[in-house]
């Protein structure tokens, strides 16, 4: 059952600004795949935000890499080894720029899918598309889960 939050981001509501919006939206995908498709992993890359110049720093040496899409969908399907998705606040226009450009061009050349979007409704159907090719059952949750 939808959420009252996924609810107002399928309709395209601007009752947020800036990163709340897209935090809200990240959230909303996330919650609708888990419930979707229990038994596949999605986790969010956390490459974005601000950090103090020790924090950044350090995070940079961890390995976090300025550009690689918010979430991923680690499952080979047709040959594509994860569905890598960016999110975009719906108040946006749903493109890549500058280091994005680079790290989807990298990733789709190493054989992943890459797609973006700015609201659910274009998430859900980027990730059934993904997955619908497949002959597993997605929506029974693993035994580790």
């Amino acid at each position: 059952m939808a959420s009252r939050l996924e609810s107002a981001l399928e309709r395209k509501s601007k009752t947020f600004d800036g990163k709340v919006l897209e935090h809200a939206l990240q959230k909303a995908a996330v919650a609708w795949f888990r419930r979707t498709y229990p038994g596949l992993i999605i986790y969010h890359t956390a490459n974005g935000g601000y950090r103090k110049d020790k924090e950044a720093t350090n995070f940079k040496h961890m390995g976090v890499l300025k550009g690689v899409p918010d979430l991923c969908i680690p499952y080979l399907v047709k040959g594509h080894g994860a569905l890598y998705i960016e999110l975009k606040k719906p108040t946006e226009k749903a493109v890549f720029k500058g280091e994005q450009k680079f790290i989807s061009d990298k990733l789709i050349q190493m054989g992943n899918e890459v797609a973006i979007c700015n609201d659910l409704i274009d998430f859900k159907n980027i990730v059934n598309n993904y997955l619908g090719d497949c002959d597993v059952d997605f929506t029974k949750p693993t035994n580790n889960q």
